[in-house]
């Protein structure tokens, strides 16, 4: 007896992921302003005027050490996670 084959159609492929102009909050980085910045310098113990600059950029460097991260100087998703803040980060 012959087996009968059977037909699925495929099912189209998931759209791809949005890219980093499309997403709000990505990281923090150097030159950004906000609240959110503001509440990541009070938790790593930096000057805290709410805008990302070269001392913010440099503590991040260091607790990214500290905790075995590649120290970027960019506040990503994880390192917010590790240090207990919400991501995303707190909007103006």
């Amino acid at each position: 007896m012959a087996k009968s084959i059977e037909h699925r159609e495929e099912e189209p492929a998931p759209p791809p992921p949005p890219v980093q102009e499309e997403l709000p909050f990505i990281s923090l980085r150097r030159g950004d302003q906000s609240r959110g910045v503001a509440t990541l310098q009070l938790r790593l113990g930096a000057p805290v005027t709410g805008v990302f600059d070269e001392v913010t950029e440099y503590t991040v460097k260091t607790v990214q050490r500290d905790l075995r991260f590649m120290p970027t100087g960019i506040a990503t998703p994880e390192l917010h996670g590790r240090l207990g803040l919400p991501w995303p980060p707190l909007e103006n």
